[in-house]
């Protein structure tokens, strides 16, 4: 082999402090960086929000994440978030009525992101969600309606134009 072919590769080391006081100041310098970002960390960790909000605003910003594309893709949510009573206590608690174990499952998974959702809505970090059942009265579980034919009878019970309407144009249902 020829002194042509063979190639030195040097690399290139980096850049240190040539004295001992630049090392001390360059690691100064960091540090106080990073104590000023963990000040600022912890300024925006006290800060919370605690705007005042009542029912009407409760129920404005539950209907707007019950209508969410989050919620209305699974049926179960959807059903716990439009079909489930709640109540606002004092000290900005919400109590969610659940109706079977199922729910409560489901519940679970969807509180955490519920829970942000109300509080940017309503611009309180002092909202809590919860959960307790409550068994449906015997009136309330007559009015579901679980069939085609009982969501027809109460619609002409509710609204007679219906019936006369179903007469005129003599449609059946199966």
């Amino acid at each position: 082999m020829g002194n042509a072919q063979v190639k030195k590769v040097f690399k290139k080391t980096p850049k240190t402090a040539t004295s001992i006081t630049q090392a001390q100041e360059t690691v100064n310098e960091k540090e106080s960086q990073q104590s000023e970002q963990i000040q600022k960390a912890k300024e925006r960790a006290s800060i919370q929000r605690n705007s005042i909000f009542d029912a009407s605003d409760l129920k404005q910003a539950w209907e707007d994440y019950a209508n969410s594309d989050e919620v209305t893709n699974s049926p179960i949510i959807a059903t716990i978030m439009k079909g489930c009573k709640y109540e606002l206590l004092d000290n900005h608690k919400i109590l969610l009525y659940l109706n079977n174990t199922l729910q409560e499952t489901q519940f679970n998974r969807l509180q955490p992101k519920l829970l942000k959702a109300l509080r940017d809505e309503l611009q309180n970090d002092l909202i809590m969600v919860g959960s307790e059942f409550k068994e449906l009265s015997q009136n309330e579980q007559s009015k579901r309606l679980y069939t085609d034919d009982d969501k027809l009878k109460f619609l002409m019970e509710e609204y007679p134009v219906f019936a006369d309407l179903k007469e005129k144009l003599g449609l059946t249902f199966l």
